[in-house]
């Protein structure tokens, strides 16, 4: 166990810092009700219990100082303007596409990619990536289908790529992120022992366990262990 911070500064987040966040808060909240159980932990693992709490603080406030400052743009306030826009575009047209294919494979490994990474120049290719894979045979015929969704919404998403072009992140928040990158792998460090510490003491408590949260590895685990009620 420990953290290679030099790596870690270079690693966004490999989780939804927020889900993160609420899940080691309610995390930390069950340690500590049934800390008793907990005789037999070893002096690593308490240590890193007793971290959670300030940990996830820690993400927080990075977390929280990193969107203040990320895509300020060198230059023109439209430009800023314009990274908002770009940011809920590609979270409609990425959330249609994965609606609209679920069950492949090719296009959620696809989508998987898309979505990692941070910065102006990360969210340009976003764009680009997106409204390729919007393009697809199959994909374009869903989404013309729906008519609940603004069909414009590829389109935008290339001019805003075009928009944003030339825009950096500042120093400041490069430096922002590099915080937040250390503060989550240390955050994930604990949460990782709290739910493993958690599953294995509570064991046969199902009741007490199951007020664990979900972290979306298990959800996605559990939703494909789900037995199909279809009859054969």
């Amino acid at each position: 166990m420990g953290i290679n911070s030099s790596e870690a500064k270079q690693t966004n987040p490999t989780e939804n810092v927020g889900k993160l966040c609420l899940e080691g808060i309610k995390l930390e909240q069950l340690i500590k009700k049934n800390s008793r159980r907990f005789g037999g932990l070893d002096s690593v693992r308490k240590k890193l219990l007793a971290q959670l709490k300030p940990r996830i603080a820690k993400l927080t406030a990075t977390q929280t100082a990193w969107e203040r400052l990320r895509g300020l743009p060198v230059g023109a306030t439209k430009k800023a303007d314009a990274r908002r826009d770009a940011e809920h575009v590609r979270g409609e047209l990425l959330g249609a596409i994965s609606f609209h294919s679920e069950g492949s494979d090719a296009i959620d490994a696809e989508l998987a990619r898309i979505r990692q990474g941070d910065g102006v120049a990360d969210l340009i290719q976003d764009l680009r990536d997106a409204v390729a894979l919007s393009q697809r045979p199959e994909v374009k015929k869903a989404l013309k289908a729906d008519a609940s969704l603004d069909k414009t919404l590829p389109v935008r998403a290339g001019q805003l790529a075009e928009l944003l072009e030339g825009v950096t992140d500042t120093g400041a928040a490069a430096t922002a992120a590099s915080a937040r990158n250390v503060a989550f792998a240390e955050a994930m460090e604990s949460v990782r022992v709290a739910r493993a510490t958690l599953r294995w003491y509570l064991r046969n408590e199902p009741k007490l366990l199951a007020q664990m949260p979900m972290s979306d590895g298990a959800h996605r685990m559990r939703t494909i262990r789900t037995p199909s009620t279809t009859p054969a």
